[in-house]
């Protein structure tokens, strides 16, 4: 049962900490009492919560907006998150959501946001112990904001466009993706592996390995191919949503491994001869080297996503490479198509031309549908011998 409430007083005649118009109120986990003062833009932060004594208790802290010159404007909302202490706050005409650090890093960052969210006139926030937000806003709705993700091409890392089959990167910006590193059967990709699934526009993608701070999957091959695309990665047993985000999406997204998995440097490559070619075991000119990438885009006859072909699956354009300093003859791209016992690989046999110089890096860049495999000053190499 409630008993009858007890009155403090915040307002005191021409004191600077009269209130005016306060909407909002939290607390923290240490009895911090913070009031939203929309009309004075600011937000009181008082040590301690008031005895019903109390008159014209003075805050401990003054918020007037996310930084220096950039004030609250008609802020609305406040929320305490009771695990980490960090503040949340909204405002009804700035359009966005913003982060304070805790009370107690206030003062050793200058009592400035550390993160902002574009919203739609919010009024009201809170936060699950997931670490998702829910939002009020004055257009009669409740908005959720889960963590956000970054899907990349896994062999060149670069945030660009990704394509159906090309095999994707995406790192975490909220919880922990899993305690430990779990790696699937390279030749067959669950729809589920360590209690995680990713979602592509709903339906469940192949999942080649999850890690803490990342996993792999495969783009099914029926995703547009333009335009962008819901990428979820969830919990299964929970159904916590671990990161959210629309992908961008194109008829092709080409890109080589390397051997450093950095997108920079010696291409994973084997010779004639089925070894890796490197800087002092490379291929002689007119033999023929075999690449290997992801994200040539879609393949007719490729097998069910997660699966790996067990014959060569051509696709049906030959790509452009360029070794050296010139682009090739067509007739030497010998193959191009899905790597046998690979899933989403994209393998490319090509004959070194006689003009390609012998040196331990020569340059390679594949060129499919008018996009490049790398980005400028992304030098990726192949091992050219004088034989």
């Amino acid at each position: 049962m409630f008993g009858q409430p007890d009155f403090a007083s915040f307002a005191a005649g021409t004191d600077t900490n009269q209130l005016s118009g306060p909407k909002h109120i939290a607390t923290d986990s240490d009895d911090r009492l913070y009031v939203m003062d929309e009309a004075n833009n600011r937000l009181l932060i008082f040590d301690g919560t008031p005895a019903a004594s109390a008159t014209n208790a003075r805050a401990a802290t003054v918020l007037t907006g996310p930084s220096p010159g950039n004030g609250f404007f008609q802020p609305r909302g406040v929320f305490v998150s009771q695990l980490t202490g960090e503040i949340w706050t909204t405002e009804l005409n700035a359009n966005r959501l913003l982060r304070f650090p805790k009370f107690d890093d206030l003062g050793f960052q200058q009592n400035v946001s550390n993160f902002q969210i574009q919203s739609n006139a919010a009024v009201a926030i809170a936060q699950d112990t997931f670490g998702d937000l829910f939002v009020a806003e004055f257009t009669n709705r409740v908005a959720i904001y889960y963590p956000g993700l970054t899907a990349v091409n896994a062999a060149n890392a670069l945030q660009k466009a990704l394509a159906p089959g090309a095999i994707t990167t995406v790192n975490r910006q909220g919880a922990a993706f899993t305690d430990n590193n779990t790696d699937a059967d390279p030749a067959n990709w669950p729809m589920e592996l360590a209690d995680v699934q990713v979602l592509v526009a709903n339906s469940p993608a192949p999942i080649s390995s999850v890690k803490p701070d990342s996993l792999t999957f495969l783009m099914p091959m029926g995703t547009p191919t333009s335009g962008s695309v819901e990428v979820q990665v969830v919990r299964k047993s929970t159904g916590q949503i671990l990161g959210a985000g629309q992908v961008d999406m194109a008829v092709a997204s080409p890109a080589l491994f390397t051997l450093n998995d950095f997108g920079v440097g010696q291409l994973r490559a084997n010779n004639d001869d089925g070894t890796p070619n490197g800087p002092t075991h490379g291929i002689g000119r007119g033999k023929v080297i075999s690449l290997f990438g992801t994200g040539q885009g879609y393949v007719p006859g490729a097998p069910p996503d997660g699966q790996a072909p067990s014959d060569p699956i051509q696709t049906d354009l030959k790509p452009r490479v360029l070794i050296g300093t010139q682009f090739v003859d067509p007739s030497f791209v010998m193959y191009s198509g899905l790597a046998p016992g690979q899933v989403g690989v994209w393998q490319i046999d090509v004959k070194i031309p006689d003009f390609v110089a012998p040196s331990p890096q020569v340059q390679v860049v594949v060129q499919i549908r008018s996009i490049n495999s790398s980005a400028p000053g992304q030098m990726q190499t192949i091992a050219v011998s004088q034989q």
